[in-house]
């Protein structure tokens, strides 16, 4: 009894520590408003010589300024936190899928270790440098993360395992090809979705473990290379899947989707690859537990 009484001692004691760190102003928490400073001064490094880009300008070394009113930053309302950071092309011009400018060095990815509570965060579009560190495994309440835009492979996944919180992974616009669901996917155990558009991705294996993608919800595979329907049948036994986007793949004039795993409607989004806005699917496909005999649904393409 003394223990129990003595872990919620601790974890009041806790709560009013974090809650006297910052002022009557309610400001951000100067680990973080240094964290930040650290990463700005990283980025602008990167930044061409010569351009007239100013980066983040109100990222300010002023210790009367409040991080958590800075542009791309979001805190929390109550312990201002910073829980968001919106750091998509800080550099450079966006050119369809990716920029014109490269980062010339790794990002250290320990610049984010100060940001304990972040749930969301987005570097699209900057075409980083990567390489494996332990950095971003610090960030345990990550949920979203959108690496967009970065010139990522297969090989990049496995420093991004260890982000066991992580709801949301959006990967589109990047350099993955072969085969799909990757290994690598299948530690993301909490995913529910995933954006893996704009790559070149062109085949599945023959079997997959849908226990590795139970809660997976939302799958967006739109502009790359399926030309088979087996993408469907694999796909269609994900049991918690609600959609799916295959439009502009190369598949076939009819397919059939597989839903035998599924209790939920499926809603499936397909584009003819080969003609100018010709063919859209889009339907519900709906598993009746009690109708076993509902085990595939065609569907066909309507002209626009």
């Amino acid at each position: 009894m003394k223990g129990m009484h003595s872990l919620k001692l601790i974890h009041v004691m806790n709560l009013v520590i974090r809650l006297t760190q910052f002022d009557g102003k309610k400001a951000c928490f100067e680990e973080e408003r240094m964290g930040l400073l650290e990463l700005k001064s990283f980025l602008k490094q990167e930044v061409v010589d010569g351009s007239d880009h100013v980066v983040l300008p109100s990222w300010v070394d002023d210790p009367r300024s409040d991080c958590c009113g800075w542009e791309r930053v979001s805190c929390n309302s109550t312990i201002r936190r910073i829980v968001k950071l919106s750091l998509s092309l800080i550099g450079g011009v966006k050119h369809g899928c990716y920029n014109d400018f490269v980062f010339s060095s790794y990002l250290n990815a320990t610049l984010f270790q100060s940001f304990k509570d972040l749930k969301t965060l987005n570097l699209s579009y900057n075409y980083i440098r990567w390489q494996e560190n332990q950095g971003l495994l610090r960030l345990q309440q990550l949920e979203t993360l959108d690496l967009s835009g970065n010139g990522l492979t297969s090989s990049h996944l496995q420093s991004l395992m260890e982000l066991k919180s992580l709801k949301n992974l959006i990967l589109s616009c990047n350099s993955f090809n072969g085969s799909f669901p990757t290994p690598e996917l299948s530690g993301f155990e909490n995913l529910e979705t995933l954006d893996l558009s704009w790559n070149s991705l062109s085949d599945s294996p023959r079997e997959l473990d849908a226990a590795n993608f139970s809660k997976l919800r939302n799958v967006v595979l739109h502009n790359n290379y399926f030309n088979s329907t087996e993408i469907l049948r694999l796909l269609g036994s994900l049991p918690s899947l609600r959609s799916l986007d295959l439009s502009s793949n190369m598949l076939g004039m009819e397919s059939t989707l597989s839903n035998q795993g599924s209790k939920h409607a499926i809603s499936l989004r397909c584009f003819n690859y080969h003609h100018h806005l010709f063919g859209v699917f889009l339907f519900w496909v709906n598993y009746i537990s009690s109708h076993p005999t509902i085990s595939k649904i065609p569907f066909f393409i309507t002209q626009l």
